[in-house]
Protein backbone atom coordinates (compact mmCIF):
# COMPACT_ATOMS: atom_id res chain seq x y z
CA UNK A 1 0.00 0.00 0.00
CA UNK A 2 2.98 2.50 0.54
CA UNK A 3 4.16 2.79 -3.27
CA UNK A 4 0.50 3.48 -4.80
CA UNK A 5 -0.32 5.94 -1.97
CA UNK A 6 3.12 7.74 -2.55
CA UNK A 7 2.12 8.00 -6.21
CA UNK A 8 -1.11 9.18 -5.43
CA UNK A 9 -0.52 12.09 -3.20
CA UNK A 10 2.49 12.83 -5.52
CA UNK A 11 -0.18 13.05 -8.63
CA UNK A 12 -2.66 14.86 -6.37
CA UNK A 13 -5.43 12.22 -6.69
CA UNK A 14 -9.05 13.05 -5.51
CA UNK A 15 -10.67 12.10 -2.49
CA UNK A 16 -12.24 9.22 -4.14
CA UNK A 17 -8.89 7.74 -4.69
CA UNK A 18 -7.73 8.47 -1.50
CA UNK A 19 -10.63 6.83 0.17
CA UNK A 20 -9.54 3.49 -1.15
CA UNK A 21 -7.06 3.35 1.59
CA UNK A 22 -8.99 4.80 4.36
CA UNK A 23 -10.75 2.61 7.50
CA UNK A 24 -14.24 3.59 8.32
CA UNK A 25 -13.05 5.62 11.02
CA UNK A 26 -11.23 7.63 8.67
CA UNK A 27 -13.87 7.74 5.97
CA UNK A 28 -16.41 9.12 8.47
CA UNK A 29 -13.90 12.04 9.24
CA UNK A 30 -13.71 12.97 5.57
CA UNK A 31 -17.24 12.97 5.80
CA UNK A 32 -17.92 14.71 8.86
CA UNK A 33 -15.70 17.66 7.54
CA UNK A 34 -17.31 17.57 4.08
CA UNK A 35 -20.57 18.78 5.76
CA UNK A 36 -18.89 21.10 7.67
CA UNK A 37 -16.45 22.69 4.91
CA UNK A 38 -17.53 21.18 1.63
CA UNK A 39 -15.72 19.37 -1.12
CA UNK A 40 -12.67 21.27 -0.69
CA UNK A 41 -12.17 20.80 3.08
CA UNK A 42 -12.71 16.72 2.99
CA UNK A 43 -10.29 17.13 -0.17
CA UNK A 44 -8.11 19.04 2.56
CA UNK A 45 -8.42 16.33 5.35
CA UNK A 46 -8.22 13.21 3.07
CA UNK A 47 -4.57 14.62 1.64
CA UNK A 48 -4.34 15.17 5.68
CA UNK A 49 -5.12 11.82 6.49
CA UNK A 50 -3.25 10.26 3.42
CA UNK A 51 0.05 11.65 4.86
CA UNK A 52 -0.22 10.56 8.09
CA UNK A 53 -1.04 6.85 6.89
CA UNK A 54 1.74 6.96 5.09
CA UNK A 55 3.69 7.56 8.01
CA UNK A 56 2.25 4.99 9.94
CA UNK A 57 2.57 2.67 7.04
CA UNK A 58 6.24 2.89 6.66
CA UNK A 59 6.54 2.10 10.49
CA UNK A 60 5.24 -1.34 9.88
CA UNK A 61 7.20 -4.12 10.58
CA UNK A 62 7.06 -7.98 10.42
CA UNK A 63 7.17 -8.33 14.12
CA UNK A 64 4.45 -5.64 14.66
CA UNK A 65 2.36 -7.60 12.42
CA UNK A 66 3.37 -10.90 13.86
CA UNK A 67 2.56 -9.40 17.88
CA UNK A 68 -0.84 -8.38 16.03
CA UNK A 69 -2.04 -11.49 14.62
CA UNK A 70 -0.52 -13.80 18.01
CA UNK A 71 -3.14 -11.05 19.64
CA UNK A 72 -5.99 -11.80 17.57
CA UNK A 73 -5.63 -15.40 17.43
CA UNK A 74 -5.90 -15.03 21.35
CA UNK A 75 -8.50 -13.22 21.49
CA UNK A 76 -10.51 -15.98 19.28
CA UNK A 77 -8.82 -19.16 21.64
CA UNK A 78 -9.09 -17.39 24.90
CA UNK A 79 -12.54 -15.68 24.49
CA UNK A 80 -15.41 -18.64 26.13
CA UNK A 81 -18.04 -19.70 23.82
CA UNK A 82 -18.03 -16.05 21.58
CA UNK A 83 -19.13 -17.59 18.47
CA UNK A 84 -22.98 -16.45 17.79
CA UNK A 85 -25.01 -17.97 15.49
CA UNK A 86 -25.93 -16.61 11.87
CA UNK A 87 -26.23 -17.67 8.16
CA UNK A 88 -23.31 -17.64 6.38
CA UNK A 89 -25.92 -16.82 3.09
CA UNK A 90 -28.71 -14.10 3.82
CA UNK A 91 -31.85 -15.92 3.52
CA UNK A 92 -30.34 -19.48 3.64
CA UNK A 93 -31.39 -22.17 5.87
CA UNK A 94 -28.20 -23.11 6.62
CA UNK A 95 -26.83 -21.92 10.08
CA UNK A 96 -23.24 -21.65 11.15
CA UNK A 97 -21.07 -20.07 14.54
CA UNK A 98 -19.79 -16.82 13.58
CA UNK A 99 -17.07 -14.70 14.85
CA UNK A 100 -15.00 -11.93 13.86
CA UNK A 101 -11.96 -10.30 15.55
CA UNK A 102 -10.57 -6.84 14.38
CA UNK A 103 -7.07 -5.65 15.00
CA UNK A 104 -4.67 -2.67 13.79
CA UNK A 105 -3.43 -5.08 11.04
CA UNK A 106 -5.64 -7.86 10.31
CA UNK A 107 -9.23 -8.96 10.64
CA UNK A 108 -10.00 -12.48 11.31
CA UNK A 109 -13.66 -14.16 10.31
CA UNK A 110 -14.43 -17.33 11.43
CA UNK A 111 -17.33 -20.12 10.80
CA UNK A 112 -18.20 -23.47 12.27
CA UNK A 113 -20.95 -25.89 11.57
CA UNK A 114 -23.14 -26.00 14.42
CA UNK A 115 -22.33 -30.15 15.27
CA UNK A 116 -18.50 -29.99 14.03
CA UNK A 117 -15.89 -28.90 16.27
CA UNK A 118 -13.50 -27.66 13.65
CA UNK A 119 -13.52 -24.10 13.09
CA UNK A 120 -12.79 -22.24 8.93
CA UNK A 121 -11.10 -19.09 9.15
CA UNK A 122 -10.34 -16.36 6.79
CA UNK A 123 -7.61 -13.50 7.15
CA UNK A 124 -7.50 -10.76 5.74
CA UNK A 125 -6.03 -7.32 6.17
CA UNK A 126 -7.59 -4.65 7.83
CA UNK A 127 -6.54 -1.74 5.10
CA UNK A 128 -6.04 -1.54 1.36
CA UNK A 129 -9.70 -4.03 0.38
CA UNK A 130 -10.71 -0.79 -1.60
CA UNK A 131 -7.81 -0.96 -3.53
CA UNK A 132 -8.60 -3.94 -5.42
CA UNK A 133 -10.13 -3.79 -9.01
CA UNK A 134 -13.44 -5.70 -8.92
CA UNK A 135 -13.03 -8.91 -10.85
CA UNK A 136 -9.01 -9.31 -9.84
CA UNK A 137 -9.59 -13.20 -9.08
CA UNK A 138 -5.53 -13.47 -8.72
CA UNK A 139 -6.11 -12.03 -5.01
CA UNK A 140 -5.67 -14.59 -2.36
CA UNK A 141 -6.37 -14.53 1.42
CA UNK A 142 -5.24 -17.43 3.87
CA UNK A 143 -7.56 -19.54 4.77
CA UNK A 144 -7.46 -22.03 7.33
CA UNK A 145 -8.97 -24.45 9.94
CA UNK A 146 -7.83 -23.66 12.90
CA UNK A 147 -6.51 -25.83 15.70
CA UNK A 148 -5.28 -25.50 19.22
CA UNK A 149 -2.38 -26.75 19.84
CA UNK A 150 -1.03 -27.85 23.77
CA UNK A 151 2.58 -28.10 24.23
CA UNK A 152 4.05 -29.99 27.49
CA UNK A 153 6.13 -26.97 27.84
CA UNK A 154 4.90 -23.99 30.29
Amino acid sequence: MTKPLQSDLARGADSKALARYFNSEELDRGLKVSRESGAEGMYEEDKKTAAELLTWLTKITVESVLKDLDAILEAHFDAPEHMHVGRLIPGSDVKVKLCEHWSEYVWLACQRELDEAEVFATLRPTRGMGLIEPGFQQVQFPEYYVKRAETAYK
